[in-house]
């Protein structure tokens, strides 16, 4: 069974438990603020696929035969 969760939905969860931890023990933590949830990357990838490039023209790092 696959249950597809958006990763913002993932993230707001994970705020939320944040909190509630922070509320039931505020000992365990160093700071006295919220903590910034850093942004979610907009792309993620396994495998990146490779930047497609012009083939006209040789690579810079290629020398001339």
């Amino acid at each position: 069974m696959c249950t597809a969760v958006s990763s913002g939905q993932k993230a707001t969860g994970r705020a939320g438990v944040l909190a509630q931890a922070r509320a039931e023990h505020p000992e365990r933590f160093g700071t006295e603020g919220t903590p910034k949830i850093l942004d979610l990357p907009s792309d993620a990838w396994i495998n990146k696929p490779a930047a497609e490039t012009d083939t006209d023209e040789p690579d810079a790092d290629q020398t001339a035969a």
